[in-house]
């Protein structure tokens, strides 16, 4: 998948091979195709802001190590191809904030996170995956709040078609000094065929006494109401179910506000990829 291949960037996008080889500019974004095995570390010095567009190759097995400095923000979206495996570190600073997008636009996936959350920092995790055929697809999250004043807020979308199976493995950790944290975590699931299959697992440990937080899942089917008056009013079947499913997916497409030429081009795979059984 040669993503963003026929798109074109806006000016001032830098597009590398290596993070050494960017010059990082505030609200400039930077496109970056690490290789196939990469182990990666990055440092977001205190105070910066920076938005961050990973385009993994098929079957990559990468490593990312990150830290964000105190009051430092990174929008973080990961754009994953075909037969990836990936494991992420991320050590969020006081008052930084993370934004994190997972968008599994081939198959056959498995990403593996680790953040800590240290005082008044800001965590929001977006993901969604469309598997098929054989395919299979997981995210597996532990999120530890560590101290407190600290927010965080995780929304994961699948629809999942053929014989698929899709794993949502979530876990927050509030440990006991991490007073007023606020943590919501949620996964929604649409199962598109009688053969997939959907394993979800949202989970809370809270060992402070003074927080809010929430969490749980869903797996259905499409609103066959909705189909039967979208079709009603002369929309035919393909095109009600692809705007059914979009509308489903959209919220965690939320990390890619203001980047339209980037959700543009997510666009155009997940119509292509829900037009197919």
């Amino acid at each position: 998948m040669e993503f963003l291949q026929d798109t074109n960037l806006p000016q001032g996008i830098q597009v590398v091979d290596s993070l050494l080889q960017a010059h990082p500019q505030q609200d400039a974004p930077i496109v970056w195709r690490p290789a196939p095995e990469e182990d990666t570390q990055l440092e977001i010095p205190e105070g910066t802001h920076l938005t961050l567009v990973e385009i993994l190759p098929e079957a990559a097995h990468v490593q990312f190590s990150l830290s964000i400095g105190p009051g430092a923000h990174l929008r973080h979206i990961r754009i994953i191809p075909q037969g990836a495996d990936t494991q992420y570190h991320a050590a969020v600073g006081a008052d930084a904030t993370l934004e994190l997008s997972t968008l599994i636009l081939g198959g056959d996936s498995q990403n593996r996170y680790t953040l800590d959350c240290y005082r008044g920092s800001h965590t929001a995790l977006y993901g969604l995956a469309l598997p098929t055929g054989e395919q299979r697809i997981g995210n597996h999250i532990r999120l530890y709040h560590k101290e407190p004043l600290g927010e965080s807020n995780q929304t994961f979308k699948y629809a999942v078609g053929g014989a698929a199976k899709a794993v949502f493995d979530g876990l927050i950790v509030v440990e006991p000094n991490a007073q007023k944290i606020q943590a919501y975590q949620k996964n929604n699931n649409i199962l598109l065929t009688p053969t997939a299959r959907v394993e979800s697992d949202p989970q809370l440990e809270i060992y402070a006494d003074d927080v809010r937080c929430s969490h749980g899942a869903t797996i259905g089917q499409l609103d066959t109401a909705a189909l039967f008056y979208m079709r009603s009013r002369g929309i035919p079947e393909p095109v009600a179910r692809r705007m059914l499913l979009r509308s489903f997916l959209d919220e965690a497409l939320e990390g890619l506000r203001s980047l339209d030429w980037l959700k543009g081009a997510v666009e155009k795979i997940l119509d292509e990829r829900l037009l197919r059984p």
